[in-house]
């Protein structure tokens, strides 16, 4: 059925679910049950947000491969973006009045001509790169902008869905270097916006992306390596936003030089030949006079892929183009993101899109009145085992949000990992009995502080129940 990651049994109980209702409903409901089920069979969506000049746009094209996303300030940059895989390459522009036409690809990304963005709603640009396969991106405009008009787009395309009428699985929120305050208030509306089929908020995982890891701190010709300033940084933010999922620090113009091919030999050969240049003269070349037989011009376009950072630690791991650009990809940062992208878009990552395809049918089914037959399947059907992982996402997810370090933690993400065990944490002796434990997870629910907590664990307690019955 679908290109989503695996959901613990969610993603296939779900397609019978739509299936069965389809089958008794009305035209008009089967065809809005066909949108949805056609939703579920699309690659995960990965949205790409942040502040302006953060370097979003950067980021996209390391991860798509290709100098897809326009880096300057153009028109573009203020258009809601989405790249998806697609044979032949080319770019579709959807209108504000709902009209759709083709626009050019140029060498920097789509060509507007005489469309201009005040007109535009989005872009949708298809392109024959691998990572495209595994998820679409999406690029948005950036917050924080002088053009009001910007922000407000990106708040429609994220808060609200107005343009993609479906919530992103994971958001890469991308800062230079602090993590604001009203960037955390920017993702609790996010948040919030997205109501699950259940009584907390839907919640797409949130990743932090510190993307200027190479300048981080003292900054690149500091004493200290400002990568790793950077990393230990992030490291520290799901600790202190239980809105993040993870966090981690790249160095945005690194991972775009690296995955899209960019330095050629004779870059190589320049950075050998800066081996012996005092750090100083390397710093301020061009304030205080050239380099000693490089010219000027090769220096500034070389500074222009591999950054201060690359040219002062590069050039000392340039004796084979293997083993630079092997640096190059190890300092970036760009490994670590897409592991723990591709984590986040494991189970959680496909329960995020089921939870906002059932939240939203449940709405519409209530509100446009489909019927009370529809409406009992649907709570039947959400009710039974099958969905319950859907029930251990969404604990775990607000658990996460309202208390970070909560021991529940843990527990239920091992119950993700392994539903058919109970979570080593707690196979330890007489604690291994299902029984015992969900007479203790239901204790706990009445003595617990929030209503994160309470719900945790009355999901554990079931969780518990389910392992002791089954089979039975």
């Amino acid at each position: 059925m679908s290109r989503l990651p695996s959901t613990g049994g969610v993603e296939a109980a779900t397609e019978e679910l739509l299936l069965g209702l389809s089958r008794t409903s009305a035209p008009e409901v089967r065809a809005l049950l066909d949108v949805y089920r056609a939703t579920l069979a699309e690659p995960p969506l990965v949205a790409v947000a942040g502040r302006v000049s953060a370097g979003k746009s950067t980021l996209v094209n390391a991860l798509v491969g290709a100098r897809a996303a326009p880096t300057a300030a153009r028109e573009t940059t203020a258009v809601l973006t989405t790249y998806r895989f697609g044979v032949p390459a080319r770019a579709e522009a959807t209108l504000r009045d709902g009209s759709s036409r083709s626009v050019p690809l140029g060498p920097d990304g789509p060509v507007l001509g005489d469309v201009g963005p005040e007109a535009l709603a989005h872009l949708t640009v298809h392109l024959q790169e691998a990572p495209l396969r595994r998820f679409s991106i999406m690029d948005t405009p950036g917050l924080g902008s002088a053009m009001t008009t910007n922000s407000e787009r990106t708040e429609l395309a994220l808060a609200t869905g107005a343009t993609q009428g479906v919530r992103p699985d994971v958001v890469l929120y991308v800062v230079r270097d602090a993590f604001r305050e009203d960037d955390v208030s920017f993702l609790q509306r996010f948040a919030q916006a997205w109501s699950s089929v259940g009584d907390v908020p839907g919640q797409s995982g949130v990743l932090a992306v510190l993307s200027h890891a190479d300048n981080y701190g003292t900054g690149p010709w500091g004493p200290e390596d400002p990568v790793r300033e950077a990393q230990r940084s992030a490291a520290e933010l799901p600790g202190r936003h239980g809105i993040l999922t993870g966090a981690v620090a790249v160095s945005g113009l690194l991972a775009e030089t690296t995955r899209t091919g960019r330095l050629r030999e004779q870059d190589l050969r320049l950075l050998r030949r800066l081996r012996e240049v005092d750090d100083a003269d390397l710093q301020y070349a061009g304030l205080l006079g050239s380099v000693p037989g490089i010219p000027q011009e090769e220096l500034e376009g070389l500074l222009g892929m591999v950054g201060a950072y690359g040219l002062r630690h590069g050039r000392r791991h340039a004796d084979t183009s293997a083993e630079l650009l092997d640096w190059i990809e190890e300092q970036s940062g760009l490994r670590p993101l897409e592991r723990l992208l591709e984590q986040t878009l494991g189970t959680a990552g496909g329960l995020a899109r089921v939870d906002s395809v059932l939240g939203e049918i449940t709405r519409r089914a209530g509100r446009e009145r489909w019927g009370a037959d529809v409406e009992s399947t649907l709570e039947a059907a959400l009710a039974s085992p099958a969905f319950h992982p859907l029930d251990q996402w969404r604990a775990v997810t607000e658990l996460r949000r309202v208390h970070p370090n909560h021991e529940l933690i843990p527990v239920l993400e091992a119950l993700q990992r392994e539903p058919g065990t109970v979570p080593a944490p707690l196979a330890v002796g007489r604690e291994a009995d299902p029984l015992a434990l969900a007479g203790r997870y239901q204790a706990l629910a009445g003595a617990a502080r929030t209503g994160a907590e309470a719900q945790a664990a009355r999901v554990l307690s079931r969780s518990m129940i389910l392992l002791a019955t089954r089979g039975r």
